[in-house]
């Protein structure tokens, strides 16, 4: 979707806040999705640019290198 990043970056970076429980973890994904759409949306609004930025831009923008740090942390993991 347009803001795909969102549901599978924050379970991620909130497992080990919630002891890598999955009822706790499905809560605080919820909160934490919301928080990090509402904190790129403010961004957006703030950021004065001459095109308009898509909110799935930032997302990504933010889930992107998440991603790759996770693949090379598990490859190394591997190895």
């Amino acid at each position: 979707g347009t803001i795909g990043f969102v549901g599978l970056v924050v379970p991620h970076l909130l497992r080990r806040f919630v002891r890598f429980r999955p009822g706790p973890l499905v809560l605080s994904s919820a909160l934490g999705g919301a928080l990090l759409v509402l904190a790129a949306d403010v961004a957006l609004r703030l950021i004065d640019t001459p095109r308009e930025l898509m909110l799935g831009v930032v997302t990504a923008l933010i889930g992107a290198p998440f991603f790759l740090a996770l693949v090379l942390r598990s490859r190394r993991d591997m190895l």
